[in-house]
């Protein structure tokens, strides 16, 4: 029988196997099946791919939030602009209607005046953007927009500050003035008082001028400082009832005068100081070639003295009238005595003239007496 080979020796004869082919996945007809190596040659385009779109969304969010960002910030450069010239306008309307005269305090006038000038480095917002999907022009717009709504903030801020403050300067010195001029009208008024009561003016024409000093005089010294009006109504309703009262005063003054004057002309004569019916005085003799001087009677001067004369001023010019003529008592004095004089004369020639009239008769007797003793 034949001798097989040993297995050591058949290993080293006999041909090598070939591997059995991997089993394959099903594929339907018509689908070729891809390589791995052909796959990974197209991976770093896919990839290319990939990275070129992310940009682009990273792109477009961030240019849409700028736009966004965009248009906000130009809505609020537009009320802020709008809100910047209105209060631009106030600021120097204020400045051009103030009257530094009534101002409390003149600082304010300057502060605003420099709050008006630094507006012009506050600058003008950005025009819009001719391509608003380009980032690169909208970064810096809205980077300039912010900067200006920053800057103008403040100086809005500022105007409507310094315009607040010169008002309550202005209305402070006003009221200050509206004060002071109502005190000027209660001393008038009290004045007007002392006068119209000296002068013997009636009780009841004086009372409405003494209840508005009343009132006034409250106002002045209240505690609380009262509105610029009212200083100004108060001030306005004092007024006219002190001319009122001054009126009154004057007709009664016309009305002592008017029946004054003829009297004093009567006692005066020929002198040199000559009383018109309205208590004007004009000094100088009747004479028409010598020189006169005219004196205007002031108002409320009149006065009925105790002892019985009357005294008025004229151009600050004090005259007084007695009963008996325009001097002094000291003239008075002296014309008694003179009367007085004349008097006992009077008597002592009375005497005289008795006696003259008993020698006569004395003489008449004794004459008789001789013819019939003869």
């Amino acid at each position: 029988m034949p001798v097989g080979p040993s297995p050591t020796e058949s290993n080293q004869t006999a041909p090598a196997l070939a591997p059995a082919p991997a089993p394959t996945a099903f594929a339907p007809a018509g689908v070729s099946q891809v390589s791995p190596a052909h796959s990974m040659s197209r991976l770093p385009l896919l990839i290319g791919i990939g990275v070129i779109v992310a940009c682009m969304a990273i792109y477009a969010a961030c240019t849409a939030w700028q736009y966004a960002d965009y248009r906000q910030l130009t809505q609020q450069t537009m009320s802020r602009q709008a809100e910047l010239q209105g209060a631009l306008e106030r600021a120097s309307k204020t400045l051009n209607d103030v009257d530094q005269d009534t101002v409390a305090d003149n600082t304010a006038v300057d502060v605003l005046r420099a709050s008006v000038r630094s507006v012009k480095t506050v600058g003008v917002s950005p025009r819009p953007v001719a391509h608003p999907l380009l980032i690169w022009e909208l970064v810096p717009a809205n980077r300039d927009m912010r900067t200006y709504l920053g800057s103008s903030r403040s100086a809005v801020t500022d105007l409507h500050a310094g315009t607040t403050k010169l008002r309550e300067a202005e209305e402070a010195g006003e009221r200050s003035t509206a004060q002071e001029n109502l005190q000027t009208a209660i001393d008038d008024a009290k004045q007007a008082l002392d006068s119209a009561k000296t002068a013997g003016v009636p009780d009841a024409t004086i009372s409405p001028l003494s209840a508005t000093v009343e009132r006034a005089d409250a106002m002045s010294g209240a505690a609380h400082t009262a509105t610029v009006e009212a200083y100004r109504g108060m001030t306005s309703r004092l007024k006219d009832a002190t001319d009122t009262l001054n009126g009154a005063v004057t007709r009664f003054d016309r009305h002592h005068c008017s029946s004054f004057a003829g009297i004093f002309d009567l006692f005066q004569g020929d002198a040199e100081l000559t009383l018109g019916g309205d208590c004007s005085v004009t000094l100088g003799s009747h004479d028409p070639s010598s020189p006169k001087d005219s004196h205007e009677y002031e108002a409320g001067s009149f006065r009925q003295n105790a002892n019985g004369s009357s005294t008025w001023q004229a151009d600050g010019n004090t005259y007084t009238y007695s009963p008996k003529g325009v001097h002094d008592s000291a003239l008075d004095s002296f014309m008694d005595d003179v009367s007085q004089s004349d008097d006992n004369a009077v008597s002592a020639l009375d005497d005289l003239t008795n006696t003259h009239a008993k020698l006569d008769q004395q003489d008449a007797s004794g004459s008789s007496m001789l013819f019939l003793g003869r």
